[in-house]
């Protein structure tokens, strides 16, 4: 009898965790308390144009779900991103071409330059943690929000000018809640070389696509997880006003660690692994 895997969440983490466990022979349940899958990703279309209300590209940094396109047949839809950037000043926008053109114009003051250029520095010693594929290896890197690195009033000038719209388009997380260590590899992405891409029928498509062959229960919110023996699990889940209980073999809590907190009792069996998604 194939096992019984729960994944809490139907964001990309969690329909990918879908996919690999489908893949390995696992039945899957996906529980995801929005009333859509994809989590930051949002695709609306109307009138035969699909509008991102989240996430709004892919880059080629993103290698696994580059080769999740390719297997999944969604590569035909992938399309090359034209954008452009600008910072408002004065009321007018005025363009940016890349990071280094705010160095030689007069788009920021000179002490918004002088921060961007301090956080630059601090690239070359934490060069060799910044990995986008292996995000891990930058977790020493990560003891304060961008918020806290950059506190004083200068620096929160230079997260209005420069930071938070950067948050915006590429993490979709406000400068208290976002690593600085995420800033960090951030500005290492923008030195380098690379690509972003539109999926043409919308981002949604991906955690749709991975979603395919797994239970998927909209509207769920699991308020408690219970373990009763080694290999057997109880949740409790409110959907529709009401509670109900469901019952796995396994667990995959494709969410934060604040929401696992809530959830979990802990006892002797308990075992929790704190990687991401997080595997109970």
């Amino acid at each position: 009898m194939k096992k019984h895997i729960i994944v809490i969440g139907g964001g990309m983490a969690g329909t990918a965790a879908a996919y690999s466990l489908k893949k390995k022979g696992y039945n899957v349940t996906i529980l995801e308390k929005n009333d859509r899958l994809g989590g930051r990703i949002h695709s609306i279309t109307t009138n035969d144009t699909t509008f991102e209300v989240g996430a709004g590209f892919v880059t080629d940094f993103y290698t696994n779900v580059f080769a999740f396109l390719q297997e999944s047949g969604l590569v035909r839809y992938l399309q090359i991103r034209k954008s452009k950037a600008a910072i408002v000043k004065q009321g007018k926008l005025r363009q940016v071409t890349s990071i280094a053109s705010i160095f030689g114009s007069n788009l920021v003051p000179f002490y918004v330059k002088k921060q961007l250029f301090g956080e630059f520095i601090k690239l070359l010693p934490a060069w060799h943690m910044l990995d986008m594929r292996n995000l891990w290896k930058a977790s020493a890197l990560d003891k304060q929000s961008v918020s806290e690195a950059l506190h004083n009033k200068k620096g929160q000038e230079f997260v209005d000018y420069l930071i938070q719209p950067l948050l915006d388009g590429y993490c979709y997380w406000s400068a208290e809640k976002i690593s600085h260590a995420m800033l960090l590899l951030i500005f290492k992405a923008a030195l380098l070389p690379h690509k972003t891409y539109i999926l043409k029928c919308g981002l949604q498509r991906i955690p749709e696509t991975a979603a395919k062959g797994s239970q998927v229960l909209l509207s769920h919110t699991v308020t408690h997880i219970k373990r009763l023996s080694v290999n057997e699990y109880e949740l409790t889940v409110l959907a529709n006003h009401k509670t109900k209980k469901l019952r796995a073999n396994g667990i995959v809590c494709a969410t934060t660690v604040t929401e696992v907190s809530k959830m979990l009792t802990l006892s002797r069996f308990t075992k929790i692994n704190f990687t991401y998604p997080f595997v109970v």
